[in-house]
């Protein structure tokens, strides 16, 4: 009985508090937000304004991984007293050591060294050769190319019967048989400095016999 007595007069108090509420106040003059809030349905009932939206949660930007620093190379350590070999690295200076010969082949290194001796001494001889007859091909080779120029201008002054032309041409004629004689001279004057130079090399050789007999006779010998 109590609560259906109750129940009406909370009902009423609620409506005159919300009439209440609805009721302009003299001192406050209206804005567009009271009139919006006024606003009632066709039932009778305010109009329920709707919710602004909720702002959608932004994520973080996601950072770019930072990049790992190379690791530095380690210096190289030097090899312990065992050598490359324990490694599996095969030692050059080892490898590149000749073989030792029998004794019976070692032997014969006193005949091949004589060999050996020989052809490093006539290496050295013919560089001297070399020299001493460079100066005479190269004045060869001069008058070569004076007396071919000669005959060229020769050639071409035949085909004028000037006074001028034919007088060149004489002269030229004289220039190229003084020519001729020196290019004789300087070819017969290398001849003969081959020649000397041969006999020499078959004493040279007589010499290397000399050296290279003994050494036989030694292996021979069993010395």
């Amino acid at each position: 009985m109590i609560l259906a007595r109750a129940v009406p007069t909370l009902l009423a108090l609620s409506l005159a508090s919300y009439a209440a509420a609805q009721q302009p106040r003299p001192d406050v003059p209206p804005t567009a937000e009271t009139e919006e809030s006024a606003t009632e349905t066709p039932d009778g009932l305010p109009e329920v304004m709707p919710l602004p939206p909720v702002p959608a949660e932004e994520k973080p930007a996601k950072k770019a991984p930072a990049k790992t620093p190379a690791r530095p190379m380690a210096p190289k350590k030097a090899l312990p007293d065992g050598g490359p070999e324990m490694y599996g690295v095969p030692d050059k200076a080892k490898a590149a050591a000749p073989k030792e010969v029998s004794p019976c082949a070692k032997t014969f290194t006193p005949l091949a060294d004589a060999y050996r001796k020989a052809a490093e001494d006539m290496d050295r001889w013919i560089k001297e050769i070399d020299a001493q007859t460079s100066a005479t091909d190269v004045m060869i080779k001069k008058l070569e190319a004076e007396v071919e120029a000669n005959e060229a201008k020769m050639t071409k002054l035949k085909l004028h019967e000037d006074a001028a032309s034919q007088s060149e041409r004489r002269e030229l004629e004289k220039e190229n048989r003084q020519l001729w004689a020196d290019l004789k001279t300087a070819r017969k004057d290398r001849e003969a400095l081959c020649q000397g130079l041969a006999k020499q090399a078959s004493q040279r050789v007589k010499e290397y016999n000399v050296e290279i007999t003994e050494r036989l006779k030694q292996l021979q010998s069993g010395r």
